[in-house]
């Protein structure tokens, strides 16, 4: 049987973390991990971790230097951090979660069945409020999601929080670039080596509640440019898949 490690990077997340650490431990076998990396939380998130007493969620501390810079982007520091606990991880499964969502009973299951047929997979999620008050879906996500590599690229409809993958494929895409977004990348570069599968099923929810870093992008037409440029020559420059 496949060992999971669900990877998670947390920040200041007393608010909500113990409602998602729940949700996945029950789905989590004995022999599973939660990798928990924590960029210097300064409330109460280490604290409610160690209450939960449970064996399978590990935590390493990341410290990052923030880059002295104009260009400096708060999401480089958070895929830094998700690279941390990646490389912690030591399952043959390994899923991506925010700290602050909330799993669906079956996420785990549906998803190791659908990676029997590709190496990285991505679900559907349902967005709520901060009180899991359902608020829209991810149907327009999903459909991009079946089309083709240039309408992917150009809509980029990757949620980390909703992505798993084989220690195959994790193995390829290591060392994350540095670049702001790296679930955005890891859609992108699995879509190229056609390893990308989708899983129409809603399978979290998606927390919405105005302090997510998504929320947080810079959304400038030049600054939308130079990401995607950037992208394309990472995934393309990655090399063969084998």
């Amino acid at each position: 049987m496949s060992k999971v490690s669900v990877c998670m990077a947390t920040y200041n997340g007393q608010k909500y973390i113990k409602e998602q650490l729940i949700s996945i431990l029950s789905q989590l076998s004995v022999n599973d991990e939660i990798i928990i990396s924590d960029d210097g939380s300064k409330d109460k998130t280490l604290k409610i971790i160690k209450s939960l007493n449970d064996s399978r969620i590990k935590v390493y501390r990341h410290k990052m230097n923030v880059e002295k810079s104009k260009n400096y982007h708060l999401l480089k520091k958070v895929t830094r951090n998700f690279e941390n606990a990646i490389n912690k991880a030591s399952g043959d499964i390994i899923f991506l979660s925010d700290q602050d969502d909330v799993w669906k009973p079956n996420k785990i299951h549906v998803m190791s069945e659908k990676l029997k047929e590709y190496d990285c997979v991505i679900s559907g999620f349902t967005e709520v409020d901060e009180n899991l008050i359902e608020i829209g879906d991810s149907k327009k996500y999903l459909r991009i999601l079946h089309s083709n590599y240039l309408k992917q690229y150009l809509n980029c409809p990757y949620f980390g929080c909703v992505m798993a993958m084989n220690r195959k494929f994790v193995e390829f895409s290591l060392p994350l670039p540095n670049i702001a977004v790296h679930d955005r990348y890891l859609g992108l570069l699995a879509k190229r080596v056609n390893q990308l599968g989708v899983v129409d099923e809603e399978l979290i929810y998606y927390r919405r509640h105005g302090a997510n870093n998504s929320a947080k992008t810079n959304n400038s037409f030049l600054s939308k440019f130079i990401f995607r440029f950037k992208l394309l020559i990472f995934t393309l420059t990655r090399g063969n898949y084998k």
